[in-house]
């Protein structure tokens, strides 16, 4: 099962030492799979990457504007995609993208102020809404705000407002994940040497740890004696309490 990390703004800053730091203290655990690093500009992004090397964790670089709705859209398109190669888990999102505007309101470009709310806020709802089906109990998630949500400065305005997804990040820490429930392999059964007891065995493809077992005695013995010149059979029936696992029957030879 691939395990994935997400951090958008990577490419420098607050975002780029997001990357440094987790990726390093995640390398070598045996968990994360890859990191999903995403940003505007590509060649920085990439540059910043190759810095992220000595680990065992997979850098994929992701360069394109995560502004507004079609922004989030890109995101989900990109866990789209990942789920036709198979099944994942994202185990953390750092939410980091964003700028600000600086000036008196009624002398600022509206056109710019419209653009930081649609990344600041509008971004980071979508990704949220759309990552979170793929995380599973235990997952995080790290909006990235600022003090002016809180205290707004002047000449801020607008760049204050924009980060009341501090308030959005605080409900959403009431908010239980799912669980995904269980995704048994196929089972495995296992006789006995003496065809006494058979073992049943599945594992969870979610999580590996996640053994479901169970060993059942024979209630059932059919014996076929052998005659001059052909061989006897003996017959075993096992039956499991567990609806998860089949009856099984198992014949060997009598000589």
């Amino acid at each position: 099962m691939k395990h994935i990390i997400i951090i958008t703004g990577a490419s420098s800053g607050m975002g780029a030492e997001f990357a440094r730091q987790i990726y390093a203290q995640h390398s070598g655990a045996g968990k994360t799979t890859e990191m999903w690093l995403i940003a505007r500009e590509k060649d920085k992004l990439n540059q910043f990457a190759r810095e992220l090397t000595g680990g065992d964790i997979a850098v994929r670089t992701f360069a394109f504007d995560l502004c507004g709705a079609n922004g989030a859209g890109r995101v989900n398109d990109m866990l789209a995609t990942e789920s036709q190669n198979g099944k994942f888990i994202v185990d953390l999102l750092v939410n980091n993208a964003g700028f600000g505007t600086y000036g008196p309101f009624d002398e600022t470009d509206p056109i710019r102020e419209m653009s930081m709310i649609d990344l600041n806020c509008t971004s980071l709802t979508g990704i949220c809404g759309f990552v979170l089906p793929h995380m599973q109990r235990g997952g995080r998630i790290i909006n990235v705000a600022s003090l002016a949500a809180f205290l707004p400065l002047g000449n801020f305005a607008v760049y204050a407002a924009s980060f009341t997804t501090a308030g959005f990040s605080l409900q959403m820490k009431q908010a239980a994940i799912p669980a995904l429930g269980h995704d048994w392999g196929e089972a495995e059964y296992a006789w006995d040497d003496e065809n006494s007891t058979v073992t049943a065995t599945k594992v969870c493809k979610r999580d590996e740890t996640h053994v479901l077992k169970e060993t059942a005695e024979i209630i059932e013995v059919v014996i076929v004696m052998p005659a001059c010149v052909t061989v006897g059979q003996a017959t075993c029936t096992a039956e499991f309490t567990n609806p998860e696992f089949t009856t099984q029957r198992e014949t060997r030879n009598i000589p």
